[in-house]
Protein backbone atom coordinates (compact mmCIF):
# COMPACT_ATOMS: atom_id res chain seq x y z
CA UNK A 1 0.00 0.00 0.00
CA UNK A 2 0.81 3.51 -0.53
CA UNK A 3 1.54 5.92 3.00
CA UNK A 4 -1.87 7.78 2.32
CA UNK A 5 -3.32 4.13 2.16
CA UNK A 6 -2.72 2.30 4.52
CA UNK A 7 -2.79 5.44 7.16
CA UNK A 8 -6.66 5.09 6.55
CA UNK A 9 -6.94 1.96 7.69
CA UNK A 10 -7.96 0.54 11.04
CA UNK A 11 -5.41 -1.04 10.87
CA UNK A 12 -3.03 1.32 11.02
CA UNK A 13 -4.49 3.17 13.60
CA UNK A 14 -4.59 0.38 15.80
CA UNK A 15 -1.19 -0.60 15.05
CA UNK A 16 -0.53 3.09 16.19
CA UNK A 17 -2.36 2.60 18.91
CA UNK A 18 -0.67 -0.63 20.40
CA UNK A 19 2.74 1.05 19.76
CA UNK A 20 1.87 4.14 21.96
CA UNK A 21 -0.20 2.39 25.11
CA UNK A 22 3.26 0.35 24.67
CA UNK A 23 5.54 2.74 24.72
CA UNK A 24 4.35 4.94 27.06
CA UNK A 25 5.76 2.98 30.26
CA UNK A 26 8.89 2.47 28.96
CA UNK A 27 9.70 6.20 28.74
CA UNK A 28 8.33 6.63 32.44
CA UNK A 29 10.96 3.88 33.50
CA UNK A 30 13.73 4.47 31.19
CA UNK A 31 13.54 8.38 32.81
CA UNK A 32 12.90 7.49 36.63
CA UNK A 33 14.62 4.29 37.21
CA UNK A 34 17.96 5.69 38.93
CA UNK A 35 15.72 7.67 41.46
CA UNK A 36 13.62 5.01 42.03
CA UNK A 37 16.40 2.60 42.70
CA UNK A 38 18.29 5.19 45.36
CA UNK A 39 14.57 5.59 46.64
CA UNK A 40 14.65 1.44 47.46
CA UNK A 41 18.08 2.29 48.83
CA UNK A 42 20.11 1.40 46.09
CA UNK A 43 23.23 4.07 45.24
CA UNK A 44 23.58 6.23 42.34
CA UNK A 45 26.28 4.85 40.94
CA UNK A 46 25.05 1.24 41.15
CA UNK A 47 21.77 2.37 39.72
CA UNK A 48 23.39 4.26 36.82
CA UNK A 49 25.86 1.09 36.29
CA UNK A 50 22.64 -0.99 35.80
CA UNK A 51 21.26 1.66 33.34
CA UNK A 52 23.90 0.75 31.50
CA UNK A 53 23.77 -2.89 31.48
CA UNK A 54 20.35 -2.54 30.28
CA UNK A 55 21.47 -1.38 26.90
CA UNK A 56 23.28 -4.69 26.22
CA UNK A 57 20.57 -6.72 26.97
CA UNK A 58 17.91 -4.21 24.85
CA UNK A 59 20.37 -5.50 21.74
CA UNK A 60 20.09 -9.01 22.64
CA UNK A 61 16.67 -8.71 22.95
CA UNK A 62 16.41 -6.73 19.52
CA UNK A 63 18.25 -9.74 17.77
CA UNK A 64 16.93 -12.56 19.77
CA UNK A 65 13.34 -11.61 18.90
CA UNK A 66 13.25 -10.49 15.81
CA UNK A 67 14.56 -13.81 14.83
CA UNK A 68 11.63 -15.51 16.77
CA UNK A 69 8.96 -13.18 15.31
CA UNK A 70 10.47 -14.28 11.98
CA UNK A 71 8.94 -17.74 12.75
CA UNK A 72 6.42 -17.32 15.15
CA UNK A 73 4.69 -13.93 14.04
CA UNK A 74 4.80 -10.46 14.52
CA UNK A 75 1.93 -10.12 17.03
CA UNK A 76 3.09 -12.88 18.94
CA UNK A 77 6.35 -11.84 19.74
CA UNK A 78 5.45 -8.33 20.20
CA UNK A 79 2.79 -9.81 22.68
CA UNK A 80 4.86 -11.48 24.23
CA UNK A 81 7.32 -8.46 24.88
CA UNK A 82 4.46 -6.84 26.39
CA UNK A 83 3.70 -9.28 28.37
CA UNK A 84 7.22 -10.08 29.71
CA UNK A 85 7.43 -6.27 30.39
CA UNK A 86 4.17 -6.66 32.40
CA UNK A 87 6.58 -9.48 34.79
CA UNK A 88 9.43 -7.57 35.18
CA UNK A 89 7.42 -4.01 36.17
CA UNK A 90 6.02 -6.24 38.46
CA UNK A 91 9.30 -7.70 39.44
CA UNK A 92 10.72 -4.04 40.13
CA UNK A 93 8.25 -3.00 42.64
CA UNK A 94 9.63 -5.42 44.48
CA UNK A 95 13.30 -4.72 44.20
CA UNK A 96 15.23 -3.70 47.38
CA UNK A 97 18.99 -4.57 46.53
CA UNK A 98 21.01 -4.60 43.74
CA UNK A 99 21.30 -8.27 42.56
CA UNK A 100 17.15 -7.60 42.32
CA UNK A 101 18.12 -4.58 40.17
CA UNK A 102 20.26 -6.27 37.79
CA UNK A 103 18.03 -9.03 37.16
CA UNK A 104 15.23 -6.03 36.20
CA UNK A 105 17.74 -4.25 34.11
CA UNK A 106 18.61 -7.90 32.15
CA UNK A 107 15.35 -9.23 31.92
CA UNK A 108 13.71 -5.70 30.82
CA UNK A 109 15.94 -4.63 28.73
CA UNK A 110 16.20 -7.80 26.91
CA UNK A 111 12.29 -7.61 26.43
CA UNK A 112 11.69 -3.72 26.26
CA UNK A 113 14.07 -3.57 23.22
CA UNK A 114 12.85 -6.86 21.63
CA UNK A 115 9.54 -5.58 20.80
CA UNK A 116 11.48 -3.10 18.53
CA UNK A 117 11.73 -5.61 15.29
CA UNK A 118 8.30 -7.21 15.67
CA UNK A 119 6.68 -3.63 15.48
CA UNK A 120 8.49 -2.92 12.79
CA UNK A 121 8.19 -6.38 10.83
CA UNK A 122 4.26 -6.12 11.53
CA UNK A 123 4.17 -2.51 9.15
CA UNK A 124 5.94 -4.51 6.23
CA UNK A 125 3.23 -7.64 7.13
CA UNK A 126 0.43 -5.16 7.17
CA UNK A 127 0.71 -2.98 4.82
CA UNK A 128 4.01 -4.26 2.34
CA UNK A 129 7.01 -2.70 1.54
CA UNK A 130 6.11 0.36 -0.93
CA UNK A 131 6.01 2.46 1.92
CA UNK A 132 7.70 0.91 4.75
CA UNK A 133 9.59 3.36 5.02
CA UNK A 134 7.12 6.30 5.43
CA UNK A 135 5.22 3.79 7.41
CA UNK A 136 8.10 3.36 10.14
CA UNK A 137 8.68 7.01 10.47
CA UNK A 138 5.12 7.99 11.68
CA UNK A 139 4.40 4.79 13.61
CA UNK A 140 7.36 6.00 15.62
CA UNK A 141 6.92 9.58 15.37
CA UNK A 142 3.28 8.43 16.90
CA UNK A 143 4.86 7.14 20.42
CA UNK A 144 7.44 9.64 20.55
CA UNK A 145 5.73 12.57 20.18
CA UNK A 146 2.69 10.96 23.07
CA UNK A 147 5.76 9.49 25.12
CA UNK A 148 7.31 12.72 25.33
CA UNK A 149 5.24 13.43 28.20
CA UNK A 150 5.65 10.09 30.20
CA UNK A 151 8.37 11.07 32.05
CA UNK A 152 7.04 14.22 33.24
CA UNK A 153 3.52 12.73 34.31
CA UNK A 154 5.25 10.52 35.85
CA UNK A 155 7.53 12.89 37.73
CA UNK A 156 4.15 14.86 38.66
CA UNK A 157 2.22 12.10 40.16
CA UNK A 158 5.89 11.46 42.20
CA UNK A 159 5.42 15.19 43.35
CA UNK A 160 1.53 14.82 44.00
CA UNK A 161 2.05 11.33 45.99
CA UNK A 162 5.66 11.12 47.44
CA UNK A 163 5.63 7.36 45.83
CA UNK A 164 6.24 5.57 42.46
CA UNK A 165 3.47 2.89 42.97
CA UNK A 166 0.62 4.61 41.16
CA UNK A 167 2.94 4.79 38.14
CA UNK A 168 3.94 1.47 38.52
CA UNK A 169 1.10 0.18 38.35
CA UNK A 170 -0.49 2.12 35.17
CA UNK A 171 2.96 0.57 33.74
CA UNK A 172 1.62 -2.70 34.32
CA UNK A 173 -1.58 -2.16 33.04
CA UNK A 174 -0.44 -0.25 29.66
CA UNK A 175 1.84 -3.22 28.88
CA UNK A 176 -1.01 -5.78 29.47
CA UNK A 177 -3.15 -3.78 27.24
CA UNK A 178 -0.54 -3.47 24.66
CA UNK A 179 0.20 -7.51 24.81
CA UNK A 180 -3.68 -8.07 24.16
CA UNK A 181 -4.44 -5.94 21.56
CA UNK A 182 -1.06 -7.09 19.63
CA UNK A 183 -2.72 -10.64 20.27
CA UNK A 184 -6.15 -9.75 19.07
CA UNK A 185 -4.77 -7.27 15.69
CA UNK A 186 -5.33 -8.54 12.45
CA UNK A 187 -3.93 -7.24 8.92
CA UNK A 188 -6.15 -5.00 6.43
CA UNK A 189 -8.77 -7.09 4.33
CA UNK A 190 -8.30 -5.31 1.54
CA UNK A 191 -6.76 -2.40 0.33
CA UNK A 192 -8.59 0.86 0.62
CA UNK A 193 -9.28 3.00 -2.72
CA UNK A 194 -6.78 5.19 -3.77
Amino acid sequence: MTTSQAIRTAAFAKLMAVNIISQLPGYFLLTHLVPYATDRGISPGAAAGAMGLMGLFNVLGRITLGAMAERTGWMKALSLSAFACVLTTLWLMGVSELWMLYVYVMAYGFFWGGRLPPLMGSVGYFFGTASLAELIGITLASSLVVGASAPFVAGLVFDRTGSYFPVLIASVVLFGAGGVFALLLKPPRSQPPA
